[in-house]
């Protein structure tokens, strides 16, 4: 059993059980990648039935994707329950679930995709295909999900807004299928990365009583380059500066065309 980043458990019924309770990327920067999960999901064997719970700012959408295609290929009914946020590429993973349950205190956030870049007209330009390309499938991922509840044009609006929906507006949307008991768990966010986030936490707030609480950052292993594990810090302090940090080495002139990180 994976402990670490996505982990799997069993509940009483003896369901297997996937969380993605962190920033969804590579694994040397300490986040949840599609090998982790996919790695879970083959040692899970022949089963009927898996429950995925998301609590996640997003992250790197091509891992999204990964993600969410495995869990499309799996055979087993996917359950996912959003304990509290599924915000950006978790939201997008979130729509492989044939059941979604939202905690009632719950949101769900959906934003145009972004990146960074450097280069000349040419490059950048076609940098700019290449983003309005991937934001078109993830209309068609949420569109393909909403049925008839919501168009592609209304989510496209959505999407250039950033908007932030409630458990009910996004069952409302076609985005959920209910709303489950909330829960008290804090939201794994850092308002500072988007534009129109409601969740702005201060040093100060006190947490609820029971509180779920993610491990030491000290404690949070991530996968090293020889397939081990190594600690790495990993808090919501420093991700904002770890992401601007790693896409920037990663765009570095003459290799803006790349959008293999692309941010969603």
């Amino acid at each position: 059993m994976t402990n670490f980043r996505g982990f799997r458990a069993a509940d009483e019924n003896n369901v297997p059980t996937l969380y993605i309770y962190d920033d969804i990327g590579p694994a040397v920067w300490g986040m949840i990648d599609a090998e982790t999960v996919i790695g879970e999901l083959e040692a899970f064997g022949n089963v009927d039935e898996i429950n995925l719970r998301i609590n996640s700012q997003g992250g790197d959408v091509f891992e999204a994707f990964a993600i969410y295609n495995a869990l499309l290929r799996h055979e087993a009914q996917v359950i996912v329950d959003v304990d509290a946020l599924a915000a950006s590429a978790a939201s997008l993973i979130a729509m492989a679930g044939n059941r979604i349950r939202m905690a009632e205190n719950a949101m769900l956030m959906i934003h145009d995709p972004w990146t960074f870049a450097i280069g000349n007209s040419d490059e950048l330009g076609k940098v700019i295909e290449v983003l309005d390309k991937i934001t078109q499938t993830i209309v068609d991922t949420y569109v393909a999900r909403a049925g008839n509840k919501s168009d592609a044009e209304t989510i496209r609006q959505q999407m250039r807004d950033e908007t932030w929906l409630t458990a009910q507006e996004s069952i409302d949307a076609g985005l959920a299928d209910e709303i489950g008991q909330a829960m008290q768990v804090a939201a794994h966010v850092t308002p500072e990365l988007y534009a129109r986030c409601p969740l702005k936490p201060t040093a100060t707030s006190p947490k609820p009583a029971g509180q779920f609480q993610r491990p030491a950052a000290s404690m949070r292993p991530y996968r090293s380059d020889n397939g081990g594990t190594a600690n790495k810090s990993t808090d919501l302090a420093t991700v904002k500066l770890r992401l601007e940090t790693r896409l920037a080495v990663l765009y570095k002139p003459k290799r803006c065309k790349r959008l293999d990180c692309a941010e969603y």
